[in-house]
């Protein structure tokens, strides 16, 4: 009687247990971050974080990860996507026949190292500054990571200091060495980060025209070797004379002319020079040539014209021909020293 009493009792407990509650299922699943960007190169992690039927939400595991434009940023299975090429693609979770919203993935184009050079009159990378004058540059960089600034390249006319990683002082010579009416310099950085990276600044100094006024001895030589030598009191001459050009004139005309032969021609007992221009400019003060620097003129009706170059303050020098009067087509050249 004894055992079947305890038996009815476990039967009766039995029959009083709860159901066990149905398994959580996935619902949905969701990808952060929903919208990103990055660069060519760089990358992003991504989660899958699931929902579940009772309410529950954790990270998912096990996912299929997928990337729409794969040309333009590939996932891995961990969903660590890369970008490949600008561009922009949706990245998705899946698991089973549950797929996230797609994320948005843009990616952009490697940030390229930029430098732009700025100072007070500078426009469009160039600058015109006045002898001896002083120029504080600046060098802006972008997109630099290191934030290594610039190096300063050494100039070849004037000089510079206070050289930091961003900005520089240049002060232009006070006088011009090579006579030019105007000099050009060129002044480059380039990056630190990416020596490949450069930018430049054209500095133009404008010299004044050196002043010619006072006595002068002329030479001319023609090719049998005859030579005539005058001295000629150059003053200035205002009818062509303007803040890029000058021209002179003797004070002293008529000038006798001594020679008694000149291309090998007899020259006759008047002769005399009339008329004298000498034409001053930035060409003729560098090294080079300029179409008539020099134009002489005589009583007898022949001319002497040709071009030259100021070779110093005190020194010109140059060719010519003559045409007209009482000689054959003739020529030479011409030097004159103060």
């Amino acid at each position: 009687m004894k055992l079947a009493i305890t038996i009815l009792a476990t039967v009766m407990l039995l029959g009083c247990s709860s159901p066990a509650p149905p398994a959580a299922v996935l619902k949905s699943i969701a990808v952060t971050p929903a919208s990103t960007t990055i660069s060519v190169g760089s990358t992003q992690q991504y989660k899958a974080v699931g929902t579940y039927t009772n309410g529950s939400s954790q990270i998912t595991s096990g996912v299929v990860w997928s990337s729409f434009a794969p040309a333009d940023a590939s996932i891995t299975s961990g969903g660590l996507a890369t970008g490949l090429a600008p561009g922009s693609t949706k990245i998705t979770a899946a698991l089973g026949n549950i797929v996230s919203p797609p994320a948005e993935l843009t990616v952009s184009a490697i940030p390229v190292i930029a430098i732009s050079l700025s100072c007070s009159g500078c426009t469009n990378g160039a600058v015109t500054i006045s002898p001896g004058g002083k120029l504080a540059i600046t060098a802006t960089v972008t997109n630099d990571p290191t934030n290594s600034g610039v190096v300063w390249e050494p100039v070849s006319v004037g000089s510079l200091s206070n050289e930091t990683s961003t900005s520089v002082t240049y002060t232009a010579p006070a006088t011009s060495m090579l006579l030019n009416e105007t000099t050009v310099v060129g002044l480059t950085v380039e990056s630190v980060a990416d020596p490949s990276v450069s930018a430049s600044l054209q500095i133009t100094i404008v010299f004044p025209l050196e002043n010619l006024t006072g006595t002068w001895q002329f030479n001319f030589t023609d090719t049998a070797g005859e030579s005539e030598t005058i001295m000629a009191n150059l003053v200035l001459d205002s009818a062509c004379t303007t803040s890029a050009a000058q021209c002179y004139v003797p004070s002293n005309l008529p000038i006798a002319w001594s020679s008694t032969t000149f291309c090998e021609t007899t020259m006759p007992s008047d002769f005399a020079i009339t008329s004298f221009t000498l034409h001053e400019n930035a060409a003729f003060e560098a090294p080079g040539v300029v179409p008539t620097p020099i134009a002489v003129a005589s009583n007898n009706g022949f001319s002497i014209s040709g071009p030259g170059s100021l070779t110093s303050a005190t020194t010109m020098t140059g060719n010519w021909s003559l045409t007209g009067g009482p000689f054959p087509v003739c020529g030479g050249t011409w030097s004159a020293t103060q």
